[in-house]
């Protein structure tokens, strides 16, 4: 059974879409509404970059951890997965 207990908050200046943690669970990713994907360290929930570029917003299938521990998130909220 998995429970969740509110800890922090963290203030966007933009809605929410999807919010997913990379593989490796160093980072959080958050899509908003503005078609940008900002990362934070989840740990700190520091601001760590934004991925710019999107047509449309982001649903954050997939966040894919590279070798040098950039984030990129890739599939849109139309289900097209790169």
């Amino acid at each position: 059974m998995l429970s969740l207990v509110h800890i922090r908050t963290l203030k966007m200046s933009d809605e929410v879409l999807a919010v997913k943690y990379s593989p490796n669970e160093k980072f959080l990713a958050v899509s908003l509404l503005d078609s940008t994907v900002k990362v934070f360290y989840q740990d700190s929930l520091k601001y760590f970059l934004s991925l710019y570029g999107h047509k449309v917003s982001e649903c954050l299938a997939s966040v894919v951890t590279l070798h040098l521990s950039s984030p990129s998130a890739s599939s849109s909220c139309y289900g097209h997965i790169r």
